[in-house]
């Protein structure tokens, strides 16, 4: 019984302490804490099972092993839970601490600089030392520095000119968030079934994108962008049409989000574009969940596709747009990626921060 008294403590305090020493490397983490929980459940086990073999011969003090098991599990799974954050403490996976101080003005620097069009080279030491890649919006002078751990992105918004409150005003879309103009050359050779490609071979919905394309563009310039060599860009004039396009989409009068090839269905439900599912992972997911919980965004009378409510006030209008923009993201493939800035909460002067 002595023992099964030692190991009860013994082996949870090791296993703890091994569980504190590795929270900043995922996957070691993710291991201790795995053999802590086993561990532990087995030292359960055996200590019940101690308490009905010991007690004809102890008695009461048969309960020691399991009653020092229980007290030291509570201890130990409380000093992982600290121990955890203490040693989190000052890094990007720990918001109320990592924007501050020395830390605070060297991303500072760093985002002011990208934004003035400096250096990306010069940025990399300070990126790489604290575990943070950054994207910069040098329209809207925006500098998002982004850190993933555990299946978790922890963003860091810079705004120079400040961040209004999440969706409250109208998306915007311009050049800076169209990402890879190659695949509007895609799109274009979707057009065309000699041209086409298999459906898992591109990352655009063509029921959508190829429609919104040839509406925008005409079917002559789609033809000639189909048969362009590759060296050639994508004219300034070309990019203002589609940006107007893809921005028409976005407003509530599009109904974007009635399109057939738009779907909620499944057990749980999950939003549909086509094939893919978009997971509640991404932003427009959850921004989809919120409107339909006030009513602004309803299923359809088939039960499997949506509507959009017939009046909508201006902050309802908003979200809408917002929503769209983010199925134009999944629509139109590696073309755009509209920013989202909605934050969880701000942080400091021009520093605003959230996870997903």
């Amino acid at each position: 019984m002595k023992n099964l008294v030692v190991l009860n403590v013994a082996m949870p305090l090791l296993l703890v302490a091994a569980v504190i020493a590795k929270t900043r490397h995922d996957a070691e983490f993710l291991l201790w804490s795995l053999a802590f929980a086993v561990i532990l459940l087995g030292l359960a086990v055996t200590s019940v099972v101690a308490l009905f073999v010991l007690w004809k011969r102890h008695g009461p003090k048969a309960l020691a092993p399991l009653l020092t098991l229980l007290v030291v599990g509570v201890l130990t799974g409380t000093a992982a839970t600290y121990g955890s954050r203490l040693v989190l403490s000052g890094t990007p996976a720990s918001p109320d601490t990592f924007v501050r101080g020395a830390t605070q003005r060297e991303l500072e620097q760093v985002a002011l600089s990208l934004l003035s069009g400096g250096s990306r080279a010069n940025a990399e030491a300070t990126l790489k030392k604290y575990g943070l890649l950054a994207e910069v919006d040098s329209v809207r002078r925006v500098v998002t520095f982004k850190h993933y751990r555990m299946r978790t992105w922890y963003e860091y918004f810079f705004a120079a000119d400040g961040l209004p409150p999440g969706y409250s005003t109208a998306p915007r879309l311009t050049e800076a968030d169209f990402v890879n103009w190659g695949t509007l050359r895609l799109i274009a050779e979707q057009a065309d079934p000699e041209t086409r490609r298999p459906r898992g071979s591109i990352t655009f919905e063509p029921a959508i994108a190829v429609p919104l394309m040839r509406q925008a563009l005409g079917d002559s310039l789609l033809n000639e962008l189909r048969r362009r060599p590759n060296p050639r860009p994508i004219t300034a004039k070309e990019k203002a049409l589609v940006i107007a396009a893809l921005s028409g989409q976005c407003s509530a009068e599009s109904r974007l989000i009635a399109n057939p090839v738009i779907g909620y269905e499944g057990t749980p439900p999950e939003l549909h574009i086509g094939q893919d599912i978009i997971s509640d992972g991404f932003w427009v997911s959850s921004l989809l969940k919120t409107l339909m919980s006030d009513g602004v965004v309803r299923r359809a009378p088939d039960g499997r596709h949506l509507v959009l409510k017939d009046t909508l006030t201006v902050e309802e209008r908003h979200r809408v747009e917002w929503l769209q923009a983010g199925l134009l993201n999944f629509i139109c493939g590696e073309l755009l990626n509209a920013h989202d800035y909605t934050f969880e909460r701000e942080l400091h002067d021009r520093w605003y921060f959230r996870a997903s």
